[in-house]
């Protein structure tokens, strides 16, 4: 869980997640922005008696033509949901983005900040990347009385769940992702559904052990987190055909296992403050390691 990896220059991840809400905005603000063109030439009448408002009034009615209003609510919600009613998270967000600008652009608005942070805040709202996991209760796992022997026993068997893990597939995560993106070939996320597999079988290898009763808030924390990163491998593979999932899980990837870091962490601290202590030959020695670490 400490291995550490660097990325590459084309693998910036967090910069291209923060910045796609606000290159979204900036994208739907040109292609709302009317013709400029052809109106550097008009200039408005000297005669500071002239009331343009009355001619073009004038104009209006004599043409029978009236300015386009606001579009009404009912059709922005519908073309709001037709937006939404595809299988790509960038696709969905970036269509109902444009929508949304395009409505504030009616109402005059969409270029002040507060109403660009509104509709960028509107669209991380709809990023939803993780797979929804089965999640565990504390009914799931085995939990036996807070003695000595109990709490020793627990820190071996952990210790011993977690060595047969290896890695789990941190640094051979990130440079798959890294690499798929830089030559932007599939081929390098095949590795990827393997890696899930492992973790989900993690979970249940946790949920055999026994658990003492002031050490189960931790170790169902642990259980559900290993679920919740295992469903994020699916959509880290959308990175090439739908970029804003793909990075949405990679953060959320991060962020879990950075979470999972510090409950192992709490762990270690808690046996080590209820005086159980590990000889150098037995598997929960790993603690202690890990304690003096911090």
């Amino acid at each position: 869980m400490s291995a550490r990896y660097l990325p590459s220059a084309q693998f910036s991840l967090f910069v291209v997640s923060l910045a796609i809400a606000g290159g979204l905005v900036v994208a739907a603000n040109y292609s709302t922005k009317p013709n400029t063109a052809n109106l550097a030439s008009i200039t408005p009448s000297q005669n500071p008696t002239y009331d343009w408002r009355a001619a073009l009034g004038a104009v209006q009615t004599e043409s029978g033509i009236e300015a386009p209003g606001p579009i009404d609510a009912a059709t922005i919600d519908s073309l709001r949901d037709a937006a939404k009613n595809t299988s790509s998270l960038t696709d969905a967000v970036s269509r109902t983005l444009l929508i949304n600008l395009s409505n504030a652009k009616a109402q005059g608005l969409g270029s002040d900040i507060p109403t660009q942070n509104q509709l960028v805040a509107s669209a991380v709202g709809q990023i939803d990347a993780t797979q929804q996991a089965r999640l565990y209760t504390r009914a799931d796992l085995t939990v036996v009385a807070d003695t000595s022997d109990a709490q020793k026993a627990y820190g071996n068997a952990l210790a011993i769940v977690m060595s047969k893990s290896g890695g789990l597939g941190y640094a051979e995560t990130l440079i798959a992702i890294d690499m798929a993106t830089a030559k932007n070939s599939q081929a390098e996320l095949e590795q990827l559904p393997s890696i899930a597999t492992e973790y989900s079988e993690l979970s249940k290898a946790l949920l055999r052990i026994p658990v003492p009763q002031t050490l189960s808030p931790f170790h169902l924390q642990l259980v559900n987190n290993f679920q919740k990163i295992a469903g994020a491998y699916t959509p880290m593979a959308t990175i090439l055909t739908d970029p804003l999932r793909g990075l949405s899980a990679v953060k959320d990837y991060q962020a879990l296992t950075q979470e999972t870091l510090l409950v192992f962490i709490n762990i270690g601290q808690t046996l080590h403050k209820n005086g159980i202590l590990f000889t150098k030959d037995e598997p929960g020695s790993a603690w202690d390691v890990l304690v003096s670490a911090q």
